[in-house]
């Protein structure tokens, strides 16, 4: 997959106690890319995300919520 991450904003990024790969790991899912960790993994601020058709955007975004509760990150007010 190839993407794009434009991130707006100054969000403090709190260290992840798991990674987007040791979660797929415990859940039996096949690893995410590089370019899909980057996305899972990114700081919570706005972004934009252009990738091709077939390419995961979908399952990158559902990984994302995923790897935001198991590390308990929660939005500022």
């Amino acid at each position: 997959m190839t993407a794009t991450v434009a991130c707006i904003g100054g969000a403090t990024h709190q260290p992840a106690r798991l990674s987007a790969r040791e979660i797929a790991h415990a859940l039996g899912l096949n690893p995410p890319t590089d370019e899909q960790v980057r996305i899972i993994e990114s700081p919570l601020e706005p972004r934009l995300v252009i990738a091709g058709a077939g390419s995961g955007k979908t399952a990158t975004m559902v990984d994302r919520v995923v790897w935001l509760v198991a590390n308990k990150i929660r939005a500022r007010r």
